[in-house]
């Protein structure tokens, strides 16, 4: 009797050791982390709080505190630009003062008045340059010199204007802020009339910012420009003051750590380019606050951690009792019931490899199944059966139809399979492999996008391009239609596109919109000057003559039967020549119509190629014995002369043989008889002179060897079919002077 495994001290111990491991490992992580960040967090906080209080502080003294004073007196300043003003202040500027004292008096008065009404103004002082005078809210100075404030005024054209700088104050000593106007307003100094200064108490505005600061702990400290201390709130250790030098030096917004005999204290820094004065602000707190905080942090992050801790401990065996349970009778079912046929992990003690195994056999099985129902579906569809088609409901409907075949020619079928299963569905569609060559296609575009075969045709030449398959991969592609019962019929297009292969090569893409336009047409190719060349051994002029046919063959507009059928033909005659001149010897044992089906047109016009070049080259060898090599010198003679008087026995004669004899061997060698061919060649030149010169008809029929011009006007039209003066009118470029002196004679 097997034992049973005794399944509640193995797996199931383990999965719950498992859930409390990972539990203590996550909230230790993330405990550790938290207690070593405690430090650097309270200390960014700490940052970010003491950079809000200094940009506050900056804030309030520059923008509300000094910036009302300057308000206060930049109208009285403006005053004094306008050059028709009556004012007070532009009087003075540009007159002798003993002639406006009444104006003087008023003018001291109203600062005065101004001193009395702003708290924290120390004094307000005018220096008019032309009378050398000076004017301040209480007295007036007919003589700079004897102003208490003499001593500062004779500076006045070095101080930078509008900008506030600290200074003693004359005659009572005391600390100041001053601000100097340019008079008349914003003039340079080189231009200016005079001056008008404001004087702020030191100590109002330390008692101010005090006020302000007073709920925070710690030291402030402001730097002019050049880092001369204006005022310091509370004074800071030598330390502290170290490292605060360190950071006006350096110019950088930075925090800071700095010891004294008060402890640690940290200092946060503003620089002067954040100020509108140009003004560094300091601000040093103590961290003793900062440490206590810090440390009530840690204490709470152990105690939630262990809570944690303990609540994962708990939830672990509670969740492995809850999940493992149901598995386990969920295994035991399924080993009844199946046989593992090697796919189920049976008796391998752990439940959840069985289950996954078996998820895996049945998805596997499921997919299957579906795809042998859509390839069936799809087989259907393509061959018109859609009476056969089980399930319509999985067609998509409202969509457009584009069937897709492909042929791999080198019969390569999982190159074909892995070509296809790594197709992107940029548009959806179906695909079924027919046999081992050939596979189908069927994609569904959005009727609302015109041109649905154009989205197609450019996804698969994309693929093709990004994913090359075999060499003799051929992809035909049929219209879109809107209708099952159309999609047959577009599949036989698509069918009939992959034969266009031939002509556009391996691989392609080919559009059945792009090839319906073609036309059956006949191709004309002069197969007896071919043939005469072969003879000939000219192989310059069988090979220009095949290129002219491969050119012809490769026109767009030619039906794909037609040019088969001239390939045949080719075939067929070459084949006949072939048997009658008795060189079958060159082509043993082989089937001209059999070597002539190639892949493509431009392996078929190398095969025309190789057989023209050897024929010709047998033909040349040949021609290079005896009489072969007399007859192409008389040849060569007759058609470089043909105006000549040129008779049998003439040609006899040079050759040193009978006229019949000769006359034989023409007919042996060029297939014509001797009086054929001399007016074949007169004729062809009688023709090309009528198209290349406007000479008269009278005069060509002379120059080609005619003594009378009505037998050659008649061998000429027996040949074309029309005279040469209509002929020429045909084709000729030529005006119809020429012609009409010969209209006569035609």
């Amino acid at each position: 009797m097997r034992r049973k495994p005794d399944w509640r001290h193995s797996h199931f111990v383990r999965l719950v050791l498992s859930y409390c491991l990972l539990a203590v490992l996550l909230v230790g992580a993330a405990g550790g982390y938290l207690y070593n960040r405690a430090n650097a967090v309270m200390a960014e906080e700490m940052s970010k709080d003491s950079q809000t209080t200094l940009a506050n502080i900056r804030d309030y003294l520059e923008q509300t505190l000094l910036r009302k004073y300057e308000d206060t007196f930049v109208t009285k300043a403006m005053t004094t630009v306008n050059p028709a003003g009556t004012d007070d202040l532009l009087v003075l500027l540009e007159n002798d003062p003993a002639n406006y004292m009444y104006k003087i008096r008023s003018l001291i008065d109203d600062m005065g008045i101004i001193a009395s009404a702003n708290e924290g103004l120390a004094g307000i002082s005018i220096y008019i340059k032309r009378a050398n005078y000076v004017m301040n809210e209480s007295y007036y100075y007919h003589d700079a010199a004897s102003s208490p404030d003499a001593a500062f005024v004779q500076t006045l054209g070095d101080v930078p204007p509008y900008r506030w700088i600290k200074r003693t104050k004359g005659g009572t000593g005391e600390q100041v802020l001053t601000y100097v106007y340019t008079l008349p307003y914003k003039f340079l100094h080189q231009y200016t009339l005079g001056y008008l200064y404001i004087d702020i108490r030191l100590d109002y505005l330390e008692r101010t910012i005090r006020q302000m600061t007073g709920s925070v702990q710690g030291t402030l400290l402001l730097f002019d420009k050049d880092g001369t201390p204006i005022f310091e709130h509370q004074q800071g250790g030598a330390s502290v003051m170290a490292l605060v030098d360190g950071a006006i030096a350096r110019g950088g917004s930075e925090l800071g750590v700095a010891e004294d005999d008060a402890g640690r204290n940290m200092i946060a820094f503003m620089p002067a380019d954040a100020s509108r004065n140009g003004w560094s602000y300091v601000l040093v707190k103590p961290m003793s606050s900062f440490y206590l905080t810090t440390d009530k942090f840690k204490r709470d992050i152990i105690r939630c951690c262990l809570l944690i801790v303990l609540t994962g401990l708990l939830s672990a065996y509670v969740v492995s009792s809850r999940i493992y349970l149901p598995l386990k009778r969920l295994v035991l079912r399924i080993g009844e019931h199946y046989d593992n046929n090697g796919t189920l992990a049976r008796g391998n003690g752990n439940e959840f490899n069985v289950i996954d195994s078996f998820l895996q056999y049945t998805d596997r099985k499921l997919i299957r199944l579906q795809d042998q129902v859509r390839g069936q579906n799809l087989l259907h569809l393509i061959h018109g059966n859609i009476g056969a088609i089980g399930d319509l409901a999985a067609v998509p409907v409202h969509v457009r139809y584009v069937p897709v075949h492909l042929r791999c020619a080198d019969g390569a079928p999982e190159v074909l399979n892995d070509w296809v299963a790594a197709l992107q569905p940029v548009v959806p569609f179906d695909s079924v492999g027919i046999n081992s060559q050939e596979a189908a296609l069927l994609f569904y575009p959005d009727p609302a996008e015109a041109g649905g075969d154009r989205a197609v045709f450019e996804q698969l030449l994309t693929h093709l391009g990004r994913c090359p398959a075999a060499p003799l991969l051929s992809i035909g592609i049929g219209e879109a239609v809107a209708s099952m019962e159309d999609i047959h019929h577009a599949y036989a297009h698509a069918v009939y596109s992959c034969g266009y292969s031939f002509v556009y090569g391996y691989p392609a893409v080919i559009r059945y919109e792009d090839i319906r336009h073609r036309r059956p047409q006949h191709i004309a190719f002069a197969y007896e000057t071919y043939f005469n060349g072969l003879l000939a051994g000219d192989r310059q002029l069988t090979e220009t003559l095949i290129d002219g046919l491969a050119a012809s063959l490769a026109e767009p507009t030619l039906l794909l039967e037609s040019l088969e059928v001239n390939v045949m033909q080719f075939a067929t005659s070459l084949s006949g020549f072939v048997i009658d001149r008795g060189l079958q010897e060159l082509f043993p044992g082989a089937s001209l119509f059999v070597e002539a089906k190639k892949t493509t047109l431009h392996e078929t016009v190398l095969w025309m190629k190789g057989c023209g070049e050897r024929i010709a080259s047998y033909c040349a060898a040949r021609a290079s014995n005896g009489h072969q090599q007399l007859m192409l010198e008389l040849k060569r003679y007759i058609d470089e002369h043909p105006e000549d008087d040129i008779s049998l026995d003439w040609l006899a004669e040079r050759a040193g043989m009978t006229p019949n004899y000769v006359s034989a061997l023409f007919r042996e060698a060029l297939h014509l008889p001797f009086n054929e061919y001399v007016n074949k060649v007169r004729l062809e030149k009688a023709a090309a002179l009528l198209l290349e010169t406007s000479s008269s008809v009278s005069e060509i029929a002379e120059r080609t060897g005619y003594r009378y011009a009505q037998y050659f006007i008649r061998k000429f039209k027996a040949k074309y079919g029309v005279t040469p003066t209509q002929y020429r009118q045909a084709f000729a470029p030529y005006g119809s002077g020429a012609a009409g002196s010969s209209e006569a004679l035609s």
